[in-house]
């Protein structure tokens, strides 16, 4: 999927180094706005809103570190993915106390810096895709199993995962499309209830 306008700030000192990621950045959409010191990239964010800024670790002047803290300062919502070739668990440990988003090692393939992108920005529209399509999946296999014929504990089993559905999907968008359908399985299941006990009366 490409993404549209959606707006990185690359902070390193190195950065005409990073030639081709920017450039992969560009053909999948991004604006890519490039930087080669942290007080640059600190003005930036203050001046205009970014969707995910990159800061490389170790830069003249003002570091990643202290970048990231005035930046957060600023704007605590933005996500920030440090760039270093510093491997030590002291650095990983303070920049996740700084409330770091995400953590890359140089070197750095442009596919690494993509979709670290791609976890940040799309992860959450992935993840409600997947689950209507498995939403999707199990209404099928529900349906397909009350038409067949069931007795009571077959219906008792089939409305406690359709129940489950219902539970898990919660308040989110996935709730609205469905709820008919989930009412339409419970109707069913509520008549057959009814015939079964009838039958077992009699």
């Amino acid at each position: 999927m490409v993404l549209q306008n959606r707006k990185i700030l690359w902070a390193d000192d190195e950065i005409d180094l990073f030639k081709p990621h920017i450039l992969l950045l560009e053909s999948k959409g991004y604006r890519v706005t490039s930087v080669s010191n942290g007080n640059d990239a600190v003005a930036c964010a203050e001046r205009e809103k970014f969707d995910v800024i990159l800061l490389d670790e170790s830069m003249p002047g003002l570091d990643g570190l202290a970048t990231l803290e005035a930046i957060k300062g600023h704007d605590p919502s933005v996500p920030i993915v440090l760039v270093t070739k510093n491997e030590a668990e002291s650095l990983m440990d303070e920049a996740i106390g700084k409330r770091i988003n995400d953590y890359l090692i140089k070197p750095v393939r442009p596919t690494q810096i993509f979709l670290a992108l791609k976890r940040l920005l799309e992860s959450d529209r992935l993840q409600e895709g997947q689950r209507a399509r498995d939403y999707v999946a199990e209404l099928s296999r529900l349906r397909a199993e009350s038409a067949g014929g069931l007795d009571w504990r077959g219906w008792v089993d089939l409305y406690a995962r359709s129940a489950q559905w219902d539970v898990g999907r919660g308040t989110t968008p996935l709730r609205s499309p469905w709820t008919s359908s989930g009412a339409g399985s419970r109707r069913c299941f509520g008549r057959n209830a009814a015939s079964i006990s009838s039958s077992s009366i009699a």
